[in-house]
């Protein structure tokens, strides 16, 4: 079996597109199966996870790692989490399998990048955005509390944007893509760079693009079921013509 990961920061439209990804013939794609959650036993899976993420299935599933020494406890744990993921898919007739990782994760979990390449894999999918855009639909996921949605997102969500915020974490956000995609290739991973506009202007294409990459020869998957969740600027931002004036002063199409 063929095997990938997705790697990105959060706002770059990930979550639809692993959506998309799952609905492929002979393709399963996850979400952030290492995603940093404190559940309790019983709790329903996040929005868009069709498999227990990794904290989940620890409370939900007492093997015998959990008398190894601490500093190894985790790794091992994760190593038989995914073991037991891939022979689910290897039941189904799984070609391809494949999930999204954050790359804070890679902060939070020291390993996870040693335990990927044990795993074989090796294959990185680095999906990027505008940043002006990922910072402005950070900002206003914040201040509305609402990230992802499969139902109609409401039009009146206003939000007042702090320009000098902005500002700063548009500079910010620039350099960590970079430091994030230079770590990735410090690892040893074989790294395919890819863009959330490319996905929007041409699904055809953008898929062609990730599936020559992987390995994958199956059909272009059905539109997700997630909601673009700024659909306009003007309605969303209150103080839009301020925006978009930053936005030009710092080299971006505000509308992406």
């Amino acid at each position: 079996m063929k095997k990938f990961i997705i790697c990105t920061r959060g706002r770059t439209g990930s979550t639809a597109i692993i959506d998309e990804l799952n609905k492929s013939e002979g393709l399963v794609a996850a979400q952030e199966l290492f995603i940093p959650n404190n559940p309790k036993i019983g709790d329903k899976y996040p929005l868009g996870f069709f498999h227990p993420p990794f904290n989940q299935w620890k409370l939900e599933n007492v093997t015998w790692v959990k008398y190894l020494p601490l500093i190894n406890m985790e790794f091992w744990q994760a190593k038989k989490y995914l073991r037991h993921i891939e022979h689910e898919c290897d039941e189904v007739g799984c070609e391809v399998f494949g999930f999204k990782v954050l790359t804070y994760h890679f902060n939070q979990r020291k390993y996870l990048s040693k335990l990927l390449q044990q795993l074989s894999y090796n294959k990185v999918i680095f999906l990027e955005r505008n940043i002006f855009s990922q910072v402005i639909s950070g900002m206003v996921a914040k201040e509305t509390k609402l990230y992802n949605s499969t139902d109609e997102v409401s039009k009146e969500r206003q939000c007042l944007i702090d320009i000098e915020k902005l500002k700063w974490q548009v500079r910010y956000t620039t350099k960590q893509v970079q430091k994030d995609h230079d770590f990735l290739i410090s690892c040893g991973f074989d790294v395919k760079r890819v863009h959330y506009e490319d996905f929007v202007s041409d699904r055809k294409a953008f898929y062609k693009d990730i599936f020559n990459f992987v390995g994958y020869s199956g059909d272009i998957p059905d539109v997700t079921d997630f909601k673009v969740m700024i659909k306009n600027l003007r309605d969303t931002l209150i103080n839009y013509d301020e925006v978009a004036l930053c936005a030009s002063e710092l080299g971006f199409d505000i509308e992406g």
